[in-house]
């Protein structure tokens, strides 16, 4: 049990530093291992290791089909948290691929999971969900709102890597609020990419320089705009993040 366990969470912890060449073989390999041992629990933790490696790439199909096959797997499994993070990992990859409303409904039914356990940490990445999907959803003050809760938690519980991502994002959604919000917009996330910088979190690194050359570009400030779009589209590309690189480039050639 322990040692799929294990492959499968190195796996998710390469996914993070952006070593996805490395680390999606680790996942495959602990699934595999896992489907051996029969065990429902480890297959479960291990497909929702992988979804969110998946996600972390921008995955998001081959995500929903590890995320709901967890959660089946989960009916007869009673874990309360994986199965929320799980089924808030579906929601964002459903709120990316087609419905971000629907996507919304999963997440805050994992948060609500969350809070009628009792469960503190972590808390901030389902925030951070909900407050993506209200994004996609162009639904900016619900939006705002959650990004300032996963914010407030991440801080609370001492989560450097979960605060990092809440101030990127908001500072993406307080960018597209007002034009009297734009040099707030630019300092979140500039604080957050500096805090992601110091844990080498590079897919999240890379989001946080696409946000600043949207913000930038919205400003006319071409030269920094460039700048920033330049060095998420290399490290996209790099670690073949396709959906995030097409994105930058559709902005570069806007």
């Amino acid at each position: 049990i322990i040692y799929p366990t294990f492959f499968s969470i190195s796996g998710f912890s390469l996914a993070h530093l952006g070593r996805f060449k490395e680390g999606m073989p680790h996942c495959v390999y602990g699934l595999e291992e896992a489907m051996e041992s029969k065990n429902l629990f480890t297959i479960s933790l291990c497909r929702f290791n992988f979804g969110m490696s998946l996600l972390l790439r921008g995955a998001w199909n081959e995500a929903k089909d590890y995320f709901i096959n967890c959660l089946k797997g989960l009916e007869q499994v009673e874990f309360v948290q994986i199965k929320a993070m799980a089924k808030s990992g579906l929601g964002i990859a459903e709120a990316f691929t087609n419905d971000p409303i629907h996507g919304r409904t999963l997440v805050e039914e994992g948060l609500n999971a969350f809070q009628d356990a009792g469960i503190i940490m972590q808390v901030s990445i389902l925030q951070c969900f909900a407050g993506m999907c209200c994004y996609l959803s162009g639904d900016l003050e619900d939006a705002l709102l959650f990004m300032n809760k996963s914010l407030e938690s991440a801080i609370k519980n001492d989560e450097s890597y979960f605060k990092g991502n809440a101030m990127i994002w908001r500072g993406r959604i307080t960018g597209n609020l007002s034009d009297s919000s734009q040099k707030e917009a630019q300092q979140q996330i500039l604080k957050g990419l500096e805090i992601l910088t110091e844990l080498d979190t590079k897919p999240d690194i890379s989001l946080a320089h696409l946000f600043l050359g949207e913000l930038y570009t919205r400003n006319n400030q071409q030269k920094k705009a460039i700048n920033h779009l330049k060095e998420a589209q290399t490290l996209f590309k790099k670690m073949g993040m396709d959906y995030w690189l097409k994105e930058t480039r559709k902005i570069m050639s806007s």
